[in-house]
């Protein structure tokens, strides 16, 4: 009997130990929370920056934004010549969370900051692209339009939006088609090939209402041909 109290005392000892120890073992975390954002007290102002990079690289990008966020409030000396760079890290941040609209606004700041910055002018037309491409997946085509034109004014050698550009006027084109505004439309898809000269839908779009323009002429023809 005194064997059995021994065990039942000796486990209620080892559980609570255990309930005793677990927080600092284990430690609770909150999910979509922002946790152990100290930096190491005497880093430099490039350290800080690099800890945002590497947290948005292991998945953690709102704590990258909270970083840069951060960083930017100070003022100090590290404001200097990172103040652009600064900008464009939560830009590439916020575009990996595919917030496009933040990202543009960002690397926008980041040009501002450093206006002869290729890096940062290839990032800002490439963020015009995406939130262009993004607009026109929900229906937006003006928006993606404006946007497109934008990202190739930024960057010309971005042969995606110049495709995109292409298949905005390529889908203006067909709705012009649909009431019945031909000549419109000819004219949309002659500006879609400008940008994009091989657009295969955009050519057989093109090639198709040429036909239904030649045939609609003929008929016409016959109607005074007497």
């Amino acid at each position: 009997m005194k064997r059995r109290n021994f065990r039942v005392l000796f486990a209620i000892f080892v559980f609570s130990s255990f309930l005793f120890l677990s927080p600092a073992v284990c430690p609770a975390q909150e999910t979509g929370k922002t946790t152990e954002l100290k930096i190491t007290p005497g880093g430099s102002c490039e350290e800080e920056l690099w800890e945002a990079d590497r947290r948005c690289l292991n998945g953690r990008c709102e704590d990258a934004v909270y970083l840069c966020d951060r960083f930017l409030e100070r003022d100090d000396a590290c404001h200097g010549d990172l103040r652009g760079d600064a900008f464009f890290r939560r830009g590439r941040a916020k575009e990996t969370m595919n917030d496009f609209r933040g990202a543009v606004s960002d690397y926008g700041l980041a040009l501002q900051a450093k206006p002869d910055s290729a890096k940062f002018r290839e990032a800002l037309g490439r963020g015009y692209y995406k939130l262009a491409n993004q607009k026109e997946r929900l229906g937006d085509f003006r928006g993606a339009l404006a946007d497109y034109l934008k990202a190739l004014e930024l960057t010309p050698g971005l042969p995606e939006a110049a495709d995109g550009v292409a298949s905005i006027y390529l889908e203006i084109g067909n709705k012009k088609q649909e009431r019945g505004e031909l000549k419109s439309a000819m004219e949309d898809y002659e500006k879609a090939l400008r940008y994009s000269p091989n657009h295969p839908a955009v050519r057989e779009a093109k090639k198709n209402l040429e036909e239904r323009l030649k045939y609609k002429a003929a008929e016409r023809d016959a109607m005074f041909t007497f």
